[in-house]
């Protein structure tokens, strides 16, 4: 099996968007590792460990393995995404008391 893809070989695999654009927007904002392409054209290869589970599982041939869908409406996020929500939230957290203890010394 191979460990990079190119966008154009991930394009409409399962857990992935149909058209490249979409999957180099995808790749942007969840992170996946990535190598230039070699060849003519250029462009990226996404390595495998960064792709979906459900994307992996189906270049692996591995079929046996269930996954969770996405049928009761909830979105599904990477462990990146989920992790830049909290540490975002956290930030914004830390800024609302620092910002609330400097109204107060300048009450006082």
């Amino acid at each position: 099996m191979k460990s990079w893809y190119s966008v154009s070989a991930l394009m409409g695999l399962p857990g992935l968007p149909k058209t490249g654009r979409a999957i180099q927007l995808r790749a942007k904002r969840e992170g996946w590792n990535h190598r230039p392409r070699a060849g003519r054209g250029g462009g990226k290869e996404y390595a495998i460990e960064s792709l979906p589970i459900e994307t992996q599982q189906h270049l692996a041939g591995d079929s046996a393995i269930s996954l969770p869908t996405n049928q009761g409406g909830a979105p599904r996020y990477g462990c990146r995404m989920l992790l830049s929500v909290v540490l975002g939230w956290i930030g914004l957290q830390f800024l609302r008391a620092a910002q609330a203890a400097l109204n107060e010394e300048g009450a006082s």
